[in-house]
């Protein structure tokens, strides 16, 4: 049996993005699902926490990125759990694509061109869009997060009962330091910027973000 990051939680990795699984009782679900080729990682993860990786109650995605529903055409392959997305996007991931182009400079422009043949995700099913404000009914509720900036509809997933937030790329951790999302792969930083602040407000006790963990 795998040990929890928080009692309920667990986390899966796609080489340097995090996935998390959430458990409560008997109903289980993940949020974001990791690079394309990572499913079946992911479902062993599953696995490994004591759930049945076939029978998900819901699969959460954050954003539009490769590293975050890339893999959900694998996972819905073998596992009929329902989508959730904010609308826009919804629609790229249903075309297989990012929902805003990069802008990378300097060093940034050989990076990601080393690193985006990992990136290529297949068009994946989106069963139901979320709206900020919105509770999902899993792990004693999560209330959809607008953090638009990063992309142009990110959504955080904040469990208002236990205090832990699941921020996606809309927060940095580098090791216990926290940062707005910037740089080439954010579509408007003033808006990552609003959209951070606005997290830290709520004051979690524990960050799970798509690259880094913060406990405070």
């Amino acid at each position: 049996m795998m040990k929890p990051i928080y009692p309920g939680v667990f986390r899966s990795r796609s080489l340097f993005a995090n996935q998390f699984i959430l458990r409560s009782g008997e109903q289980s679900l993940v949020i974001d699902v990791g690079l394309p080729g990572f499913g079946q990682h992911l479902l062993g993860t599953i696995q490994k926490t004591g759930a049945d990786p076939h029978t998900l109650a819901a699969i959460l995605i954050t954003h539009a990125d490769g590293d975050h529903f890339g893999a959900l055409a694998e996972i819905r392959a073998v596992n009929p759990a329902p989508v959730y997305a904010s609308p826009q996007e919804a629609e790229a991931i249903q075309k297989g694509v990012s929902s805003r182009a990069l802008k990378p400079r300097g060093f940034e422009k050989f990076l990601y061109s080393a690193v985006s043949p990992l990136y290529r995700p297949s068009a994946g099913v989106v069963d139901h869009l979320l709206e900020p404000g919105q509770i999902l009914p899993f792990w004693d509720g999560l209330q959809v997060l607008d953090t638009r900036g990063h992309t142009p509809q990110h959504v955080s997933f904040f469990a208002i009962e236990h205090g832990v937030l699941f921020s996606g790329d809309s927060i940095q951790i580098a090791r216990k330091k926290l940062l707005p999302s910037s740089g080439g792969n954010t579509w408007d930083e003033e808006l990552a910027k609003q959209s951070f602040e606005m997290q830290l407000a709520l004051h979690p006790a524990v960050i799970c973000g798509g690259h880094g963990i913060w406990v405070r």
